[in-house]
């Protein structure tokens, strides 16, 4: 019995090591093995309508518009800029120029397709992991649904889709130091991590403007009646050759007003007919003359003016000089008696409807005259942090003041500064006054919800 069971193990056991010599000889299935590398980042599709954009490259784009094309220094590994588009009306100055940026070459897709008005058209469809899209820049980017992002210091935002991630931006030309000239898009699949788009934006730094502008004056105070030369040039500082229209460009005069108000066209100067051109490196130059007159042949008053230049437009896209209206010449028209300079302690209290002001003080120099008030209301309580106040909480005011017996002039708006003492108004960037003024008359029409007038004397004798 004891033989049987000792066989019985024995060829168990040789049963089981023939097993596994057969199972070690069968051929083992292969588990799939993937690296972030090998897959295929998700695309985005780009259509192109047919007879609206021609395909071109970024260097002859820039020959068109005749400024160089921002574009990205830095793309994830792999992406380069594939495919390059552009569309642009030389009659309307406006254009736009597409990248399509990818692994691989893209294909194109024909589509044939029924518009609205059932007029039958063809359009390319492309696919690729980025689109950055450059346009000319507009007024503003308001769009209060995205996140407001920086890109490289500049404002801009950011658009998440189902399936990509957009950031939206201004920039990409300088002009005597000042950019603003482009709009940008630039567009990822979802497949792009935030960062990186991030990182991309970034690395578009701006171009920079082939014209270079100077505007000059030969002072910056001229006597009533004296005739005011403004003298300007245009340089091609870049490589290629530029036709430059209007020339010479329409020029705006203005009126510095107060605080809260745009200063008021007193002359426009229309542009010439024409244009010119500058090969590189060339300048012209033009001297205008102003007699002080507004746009009906009267003289100006004293007082202080800027001198605008308007758009320029260069180039077969017609790029306009954006931001001509900030680079303005300040210039001061004396009066032919001089001006007032003094500091005149006011405190004056007036009382209408149980509200109370104070007039503390007045200032005149030679570049302006400033009203300081203060005024507690019934149940002011002064706030914990005055910058984060309520906008239902504050209560601007509205003011005017005279020269002895002359028409009253707009003070304009003051916001007001809430503090513990009560809400301090100031009023300046007002015309200096001149020598020989015997009295001023300040009136605050109006506080908040609250009608005045407060109106106060003050002797300049």
């Amino acid at each position: 019995m004891r033989k049987l069971i000792v066989l019985c193990a024995v060829a168990l056991m040789a049963i089981l090591l023939l097993a596994l010599l057969v199972s070690c000889q069968q051929p083992q299935p292969v588990v799939p093995t993937t690296t972030p590398s090998s897959v295929p980042l998700p695309k985005l599709t780009t259509t192109i309508e047919i007879g609206y954009y021609q395909e071109t490259t970024l260097e002859e784009a820039s020959n068109i518009l005749g400024v160089t094309i921002p574009a990205p220094t830095y793309l994830p590994k792999g992406l380069k800029v594939q495919e390059v588009y552009i569309s642009f009306h030389p009659e309307g100055g406006s254009f736009r120029v597409i990248l399509l940026i990818s692994e691989e070459e893209i294909e194109k897709k024909l589509v044939t397709y029924t518009d609205q008005q059932g007029v039958t058209r063809q359009r390319y469809e492309f696919e690729s992991e980025m689109e950055m899209s450059i346009s000319p820049a507009g007024p503003g980017l308001k769009m209060p649904w995205a996140e407001r992002v920086k890109i490289g210091g500049i404002s801009g935002n950011l658009v998440e889709g189902d399936d990509y991630n957009s950031l939206w931006w201004q920039m990409g030309a300088i002009s005597n130091g000042r950019a603003g000239s482009f709009k940008i898009v630039l567009s990822a699949s979802k497949g792009i991590p935030k960062e990186e788009l991030m990182k991309v934006a970034e690395s578009v730094l701006p171009t920079v403007f082939p014209l270079e502008i100077q505007v000059a004056l030969d002072k910056s105070t001229y006597l009533l009646g004296e005739e005011v030369r403004i003298e300007f040039s245009l340089q091609n500082v870049g490589p290629r050759p530029l036709e430059i229209e209007p020339f010479p460009p329409a020029v705006e005069i203005r009126h510095r007003e107060p605080y809260d108000e745009p200063p008021k066209t007193v002359c426009s100067i229309p542009a010439e007919i024409g244009a010119t051109s500058l090969e590189p490196g060339e300048m012209v130059s033009h001297t205008l003359i102003w007699q002080q007159h507004d746009d009906q042949g009267q003289p100006v008053p004293y007082g202080y003016y800027y001198i605008t230049l308007e758009d320029i437009h260069f180039g077969k896209g017609k790029v306009s000089i954006l931001d001509l209206r900030r680079q303005k010449l300040e210039l001061l028209m004396l009066p032919p008696e001089g001006l007032i300079e003094k500091t005149i302690e006011v405190n004056e209290s007036q009382t209408v409807n149980d509200i109370t002001i104070t007039l503390e003080r007045v200032e005149l120099s030679t570049s302006a005259v400033t009203f300081y008030a203060v005024c507690v209301p019934p149940d002011y309580t002064p706030p914990e942090n005055p910058l984060l106040l309520p906008l239902h909480l504050v209560k601007p005011a509205w003011a005017g003041y005279r020269l002895d017996d002359s028409a009253v002039k707009n003070a304009g708006k003051s916001g007001g500064l809430h503090l513990k003492d009560g809400i301090r108004y100031t009023w300046g960037k007002l015309d200096p006054v001149p020598n020989g003024t015997k009295k001023l008359t300040f009136t605050i029409v109006q506080v908040g919800r609250w009608e005045g007038p407060w109106e106060f004397h003050v002797s300049l004798e």
